[in-house]
């Protein structure tokens, strides 16, 4: 009568390797390089904020 037991946790290797696909699945460039590129990047991510 265990039917109430969890299922064993992930191991620590599978969260790793999971975390890291979603990562790449985010972000598929790299960022740029120049300066002004990159000001340009963080504020189309940020949606506009300055402040952000």
């Amino acid at each position: 009568m265990d039917d109430a037991t969890p299922p064993p946790a992930p191991r620590p290797g599978k969260i790793r390797a999971a975390l890291a696909r979603a990562e790449q699945a985010l972000f598929t460039r790299p960022a740029p390089k120049s300066a002004k590129a990159q000001m340009k990047f963080l504020h189309t991510r940020t949606k506009g904020s300055a402040k952000a």
